[in-house]
Order: C-alpha cells, then structure tokens, then sequence
C-alpha cells in the first residue's frame, strides 16, 4: 500500500523490517512482496524511476507498505534535503530492523547514524572486486560499518568485502540481490548446443562489450553467433564494430525475454564491474549455461560453485577465446549443471533470512 510522508511520519506506525532502497526495481519488489507475507515491511524508495533503466525495471505490484521519497529520475533528487526528510521519517517510526542498500549516499549516512547500532543492516549487493577498500574511501566504509549490527550480503565476495573493511558483526549470505521474475512458460529440459551466444544488459563501457566483440571477430569463432540485447551509450559503437556473426536488437520487455534465452546456447558476461548479474540468475534459469568475468559479483557461488559454467579475465581475450571453446567442447555437462540448480529453493532461503533477521534467529 502506497503511503505518504505525512501517513509515515503521524500516525505512529510499527514496522518489522524498514528497507531504504534505492528504486522500486522489480526484484525488490518481489522480494519485499514475499516478505510481507510473513513480517511487516515499509519500502523507502529513493526515487521513482532512472534516467539510466527502462520502465519495465522499475514496474510491479507492489503488495507492501511503501512511499517514494523523492519524485521522478532517483538521479535528479535533491540528496540534502532527501536526507532530511529521511531523517524526518526515521525518527517517528517505530522498528525493529532498518536495512541500508548501500553507503556510497547520503541518505545511507543520515540513516545509520540516526538509528541505533542493534537494529541497523546493510542489504551489501557491492563486492569486493569492484570496491574500494584502502585510503580515504575504505576509512569511510569502516566508519560506516561501526554503526552496523549485521550484514546481509548477496555471495561470497561480498562477505570478503565486509571483512575487508573491518566489520566483525553478525555476516549471513542471501544468495541473491532480490527475486527476479520466474517465468510460467515452459523451460526446456535439454539443450543441444549450435554456437549461439547470448549477451542482456545495458551497452555501456563497464559492460567490456568492444572486448566481447573482438573475441568473437577472431577467424576461429566464425561459425560462432552473438546476440546483444539491450540499449545503450555504446550501441552505436558496437554496431560499427559488430562482424557478420554479431546481431544487436535492441530492448527486449521483461515479458517476452524468455523467448530470447529459449533460442540460444550460452549466456556471456563480460562486465570490468558487476556488484552481481541478475542476468545471470535469468540465464541459469532458463538452462543456460555461463561464461563469466571473473569481476562479476555472482560467478563463484551461481556459476563456479554449480558447475554450470566457466570464468575468464576480462582484460585477457585469450582468456576468454579458451572458455568459449571449453564450452562448446563440454556443453551438455555445463547445461546438465544449469538445469540442476533449484531456484525456487533458494528463492524461499532468500527470502527466509531477512525473515530470520528480524526475528535474531539467522544462523550464522
């Protein structure tokens, strides 16, 4: 239920669980759906749309409490007087758990500080392979960390990270970013491999898509086929650089994605930064096996740790040029892996940890 400022801040409300997040994306949306079952939620949503993601992202029905702090692009808010206004709320809500998204913005800060120790908890989607850990931005991070109780991580990198800026509360790992949209048409149950690569996401320079379609320009790959989906600052780039194995077509609605996982072979990623790679989730879901950089937040506990896939160095072609060909040369194992992983188990062990959390029973 959509609610107001002057809703949250005057009638003395009671929440289990207080999320400050930055949009209303649809993985949140469903996970705070799945909470709200079973515990009561507030959902602070930062802004209402982006200027850098399609409608379709930050689109959902929303079946918990929940208020838009700022209106329009989460980009053009005024952060001063956002975080006052959080600030405002903070204090005349009652709660027991508040959880942060992140500590890169201000409204982050207000909220820690003005909250006491025991009840904060940082929702950590950051890894450590594309944080900052040292100098004056890692002093700021530990600083940060002081003021929480818990951290609720989304993998194994991301637990490294919180250690590595000195936190020594309580660390659980989710298994995820949120639940991403489970499809109800038909998944295939075998795959026969036919060179056709996929890649879904935004066209942009952290993305590593020139170094992605280079690889693909090698003589040896020819016979090979990459898909891009997805729309962005670099698309016309690409385009010049695409070869004739190479297609870009554009936004595909979160809706018909499926049809473009069920017409191909292998998902790559290639990201230089990837805080995780829902994605990847996607990918896996739909029996795509994987070939990931080895800087995405979630290549060691959904690809590496399942077998489901291969790892590369993203600034190294040979490096991936060599995963791709153990690809094809093993598919059906990698294929068999993806097709094993229970998603709906670990959707529900996601979504029973913030649960956990806010009953203090989460097992470390």
């Amino acid at each position: 239920m959509k609610r107001s400022f002057k809703e949250v801040c005057c009638f003395n409300q009671s929440y289990d669980f207080v999320f400050v997040s930055h949009l209303p994306s649809f993985y949140k949306i469903n996970l705070f759906n799945e909470l709200a079952k079973s515990v009561k939620i507030l959902a602070i949503f930062l802004g209402e749309t982006s200027k850098e993601r399609t409608a379709d992202f930050v689109r959902g029905n929303k079946q918990f409490d929940y208020l838009f702090l700022n209106s329009g692009d989460f980009e053009l808010r005024v952060r001063w007087y956002s975080s006052l206004k959080l600030l405002l709320i903070l204090l005349k809500l009652k709660y027991k758990r508040l959880s942060v998204g992140s500590w890169d913005l201000p409204e982050s800060w207000f909220a820690i500080l003005c909250s006491p120790k025991r009840k904060n908890v940082i929702s950590q989607e950051s890894s450590v392979f594309e944080s900052v850990t040292l100098g004056w931005k890692g002093l700021l991070k530990r600083l940060f960390s002081s003021r929480l109780s818990m951290a609720l991580v989304s993998g194994l990198p991301h637990a490294r990270l919180m250690r590595a800026v000195g936190f020594d509360g309580t660390i659980i790992v989710t298994g995820g970013v949120g639940l991403a949209n489970r499809a109800k048409q038909t998944i295939e149950t075998s795959r026969k491999f036919s060179g056709n690569f996929l890649y879904v996401g935004r066209l942009s320079s952290e993305k590593n898509l020139a170094f992605l379609l280079r690889v693909f320009a090698r003589s040896e790959l020819a016979n090979f086929h990459l898909t891009l989906v997805g729309n962005g600052p670099e698309r016309e780039s690409l385009r010049v650089l695409a070869g004739d194995n190479v297609s870009l077509i554009g936004h595909v609605p979160n809706e018909n994605i499926h049809e473009i996982y069920a017409s191909h072979d292998v998902f790559v990623l290639p990201s230089l930064s990837e805080p995780w790679g829902l994605v990847v989730e996607e990918a896996l879901y739909y029996g795509l096996p994987v070939l990931a950089s080895s800087n995405v937040g979630s290549v060691e506990d959904l690809v590496l740790n399942s077998g489901a896939g291969l790892a590369f160095d993203p600034l190294s072609e040979n490096s991936l040029h060599q995963a791709i060909e153990a690809m094809a040369a093993h598919y059906e194992q990698y294929a068999n892996s993806a097709r094993a992983i229970d998603f709906a188990s670990r959707d529900a062990a996601q979504v029973l940890v913030y649960i956990e959390a806010v009953r203090d029973r989460v097992a470390v």
